[in-house]
């Protein structure tokens, strides 16, 4: 070990702190037992490593699959260093319409400044100045110096696929272009999103740098220190926003940097820097919609048959027994004098299942995993005994199936909407014409037998069938035009759910006429 430490002036750090599981490190990590836990002497060396390591501290923080809450609740707090590394010949590239730069933040592969432009405050992220993260050398000396830990406490964070994850990770907070696309798309944000992402500054563009407009507000970490009540509605909108994010425009953060949210005047969430995103496939929006519902909502058995879907590749019903086995065998972690929301409990438990049976899992869902159970640390810091993704997530519902709705309504499948209202509207009125005919030739028979008859069954079922259908169809129309009309999101909630009820109703009122 000292003849390796001295090959990899790095490697000592690891045995400064008692990480690795040599005989050599055991003696110093007893004596080291009494001053700091072992989480804690994690989180400094990855802190004295510096570079990559600190980066991969950041990505560590929220991976409940991977290590325990302790581990997770010190890698929050790892330090980075906020010297800038941007070159003079960046900036000056810039041009002299751009001044008042000021450090924003430390983005794992890019540089955030803040700068005035033409007058107006903008962001400017510069990208390349952490080139050397991504050379050979520098990845391999990575890769083995984190092999140490292969033997402790830590050893799945040392595993190859977490490793080549975190390389994906990387790669995705680096692609400028991604992000550039991304935000340009984010101009046709639907009506109502609670929230508020910026505009591209078209004259301030390059390959090596991204510019948009800064926002202004006040920051949300100021808000999560006052408890109770401003720091849970302020929580509580953190989170709607999250789930909007995910569910409603099919992107998760992959960051989650609490310090990075603004709490804007009229109530919505927007960003000091735009965080990096990771696309939810479509071919999977509609399993991950139910998973997200089913798990807030306890149901196990749908939740993990969607995750099993989405990880399960060609074998989707073994998976789901693989992961029903898994979860049946795991063991709840302890946490102490902390409180943690049933949803995320939840989505924790499928993780970890997950991650010890050897499944495949979309980039889009670990990242979504490690969201989730980074609100739930924060849900815990300012001690509500409610569940906040449980009260957001139905407002966010509610978007999503106006969305869909007002889809349906657009120019381009107007035609198929009036062609299957039009369609509705003909089974109806042949229904009426059987009971109006139906109820005609009732009425003969009574004049032409005077005899006392039983009524009819089917006669009688169609009338009711009749009236039933007409109030049903009436209250589909009238939920339909508050739900596009109502400004109020109770309004709006109670519209929807009303129209999905009546929708349904009007389908079995008329199949029971038949």
């Amino acid at each position: 070990m000292v003849e390796q430490a001295s090959q990899n002036p790095g490697a000592s750090v690891w045995i400064k702190y008692g990480l690795t599981g040599s005989a050599l490190s055991r003696g110093t990590e007893a004596a080291l037992t009494d001053a700091s836990p072992r989480e804690t002497r994690f989180r400094r060396a990855l802190e004295e490593r510096g570079g990559i390591f600190t980066i991969f501290g950041r990505f560590l923080c929220g991976r409940a699959d991977l290590l325990p809450s302790p581990y997770l609740l010190q890698l929050r707090a790892i330090r980075t260093r906020h010297e800038s590394r941007a070159s003079e010949l960046s900036l000056r590239d810039l041009g002299s319409s751009v001044s008042d730069f000021h450090l924003i933040r430390m983005a794992p592969c890019s540089e955030v400044y803040g700068a005035t432009y033409e007058g107006r405050r903008v962001v400017i992220e510069l990208y390349g100045a952490d080139a050397s993260v991504f050379s050979e050398p520098a990845w391999a000396l990575f890769r083995r110096e984190i092999h140490v830990l292969a033997d402790g406490p830590e050893s799945l964070v040392a595993t190859p696929t977490v490793l080549d994850r975190f390389g994906d990770w990387l790669r995705l907070q680096s692609d400028l272009d991604r992000k550039r696309a991304i935000l340009g798309n984010l101009g046709d944000v639907p009506s109502g999103s609670i929230s508020r992402y910026p505009a591209l500054v078209p004259g301030l563009q390059s390959d090596r740098w991204l510019s948009y407009e800064a926002m202004t507000g006040r920051l949300l970490e100021d808000d999560l220190r006052l408890r109770p009540n401003p720091a849970r509605r302020s929580l509580q909108r953190l989170t709607e926003s999250l789930l909007e994010q995910c569910l409603l425009l099919s992107m998760v953060d992959a960051d989650l940097e609490i310090g990075n949210f603004l709490m804007l005047d009229d109530g919505s969430i927007g960003f000091r820097a735009l965080p990096a995103f990771a696309p939810v496939p479509v071919e999977w929006h509609y399993e991950f919609l139910q998973y997200v519902a089913s798990t807030v909502a306890g149901e196990t058995p749908r939740a993990i048959r969607m995750l099993s879907r989405m990880s399960g590749g060609g074998k989707p019903y073994a998976a789901e027994q693989v992961l029903l086995r898994n979860l049946s065998g795991l063991r709840p972690e302890l946490k102490v004098h902390v409180t943690t929301p049933g949803s995320v409990t939840g989505f924790e438990n499928y993780w970890r299942a997950h991650a010890a049976s050897g499944l495949n899992l979309p980039v889009f869902l670990e990242l979504f995993h490690r969201q989730m159970t980074l609100l739930g640390q924060q849900h815990s810091e300012i001690g509500t005994s409610a569940d906040l993704i449980e009260e957001s997530l139905w407002p966010v519902l509610a978007r999503v199936l106006k969305l869909r709705f007002s889809e349906m309504l657009t120019v381009d499948k107007g035609r198929e909407w009036m062609f299957g209202t039009g369609l509705l509207s003909m089974a109806t009125l042949r229904q009426l014409g059987l009971s109006l005919e139906q109820l005609r030739d009732n009425e003969l028979a009574v004049v032409l037998d005077p005899q006392e008859t039983a009524p009819d069954e089917v006669s009688l079922r169609r009338q009711t069938g009749f009236v039933r259908s007409g109030i049903a169809l009436g209250v589909l129309v009238l939920s339909s035009f508050l739900a596009f009309s109502l400004k109020s999101k109770v309004g709006e909630i109670i519209a929807v759910a009303v129209l999905l009820i009546s929708a349904a109703a009007l389908s079995f009122f008329i199949s029971r006429m038949d």
